[in-house]
């Protein structure tokens, strides 16, 4: 191979693996392949990542309550699909969580509505806590929270973990 090639290839890797990371709430920088996240519209919807209205355009609905983790109000925005929660801190807005709406969408991993219990296993395996009818999986400061009813998936949401900000 010759050197500009070589270079080449190089430049790309390095700007392909620039593109898998996202600003968090804890200023790091974060490789999402360790955290889970949703996938739409080629966004990518980091729970802890940075939030910007302009990037997701238009929502459907929007609301603001009382924010159980933080000083203020965390944000609430609608759009046809999910439902993305937000919290305010050091003056920028971060998702919290991300909950779906109806199986038009499904987890990066193929997950969505109607699944089977054995289809969620067999995309995440078997290390999850499981409280009733609901399961999470953890995932760096994320979790995958599936509840199922009948072994059928009814409700996916992912959620940051804010105690990781301590």
């Amino acid at each position: 191979m010759n050197l500009k090639r070589i270079l080449g290839i190089g430049l790309v890797t390095l700007c392909l693996t620039g593109c898998g990371e996202t600003q968090s709430a804890t200023g790091n920088e974060n490789n999402n392949t360790s955290v889970y996240s949703l996938k739409v519209s080629n966004m990518e919807i980091v729970p802890g990542g940075e939030f910007s209205r302009e990037k997701f355009g238009t929502e459907l609905a929007f609301s603001e309550l009382s924010s159980c983790a933080f000083d203020g109000k965390d944000r609430v925005y609608t759009y046809d699909h999910y439902e993305i929660q937000t919290f305010l801190k050091d003056g920028k807005e971060y998702v919290l969580s991300i909950y779906f709406l109806d199986n038009t969408v499904e987890t990066s991993e193929g997950l969505a509505f109607g699944d089977t219990l054995d289809k969620m296993k067999e995309l995440y395996g078997e290390d999850y806590k499981e409280t009733g009818t609901m399961y999470e999986y953890v995932k760096g400061n994320t979790t995958l929270k599936v509840i199922l009813q009948n072994n059928v998936v009814s409700s996916i949401e992912y959620v940051f973990d804010v105690d990781s900000l301590k």
